[in-house]
């Protein structure tokens, strides 16, 4: 079992790290931290790399645990952060088999971030076939809901860290490129979020390269 912290949907280098484990728990205790991708995702476009942050009421200084972070409403992220992925991503070879499911992801307008950085785990979780288990799920009332076939205090086996932030992201070797959306025009983007690599090559693909 590994304890980890959330992300927004995660990068290629995050995703494919939970591969190694059976359970995985996201820990909704960790402090938040500014420039992470806590609240913060890569994706392509025909520009280059594109930063989409989820705004948080109180700023990014806060020290808080991640559950006590309420986000921001007083601007329309959730329909700008859905445009710029259909934008970028229409033509994307699998894009139009999540489009529906995401559409629906951003109809959500969940009081804390927490909550929707697992409902973003969870959707990740389920289009990429992933074999690891989600030991907690997370409410809206910021409580916890352990699953009662285990006991938190056998939780901690290994606490990762990723090493990888906004602003070091793409140093991660991602090993074989894969054919982007842009990549004709700009070249290769490593380590983008995961969504990058579900609409270009499909979830089962991702499944069966990195579960073997």
């Amino acid at each position: 079992m590994i304890q980890t912290d959330f992300q927004y949907f995660g990068t290629i280098s995050f995703i494919k790290e939970l591969y190694q484990f059976k359970e995985v728990y996201l820990n909704p205790k960790a402090p938040f931290t500014k420039m992470s991708f806590k609240n913060r995702c890569v994706i392509a476009s025909s520009q280059g790399p594109l930063t989409l942050s989820i705004p948080i009421i109180g700023g990014r200084d806060q020290k808080l645990p991640i559950e006590e972070i309420l986000i921001a409403y007083d601007a329309p992220w959730r329909e700008q952060h859905l445009k710029a992925i259909t934008v970028n991503y229409k033509r994307a070879p699998f894009f139009e088999y999540y489009e529906q499911s995401l559409t629906g992801l951003y109809q959500n307008k969940p009081k804390t971030l927490v909550s929707f950085l697992m409902a973003c785990h969870t959707w990740v979780h389920h289009h990429i076939k992933a074999p690891w288990s989600i030991v907690s799920s997370v409410e809206e009332n910021n409580t916890t809901q352990w699953d009662p076939n285990i006991s938190p205090n056998t939780l901690i086996q290994k606490v990762y860290t990723a090493p990888f932030t906004p602003k070091n992201y793409s140093l991660y070797q991602e090993g074989t490129a894969y054919q982007q959306v842009f990549s004709d025009k700009i070249g290769f983007l490593s380590n983008l979020c995961i969504l990058d690599k579900l609409f270009c090559e499909g979830g089962p693909y991702i499944s069966k390269q990195w579960g073997q």
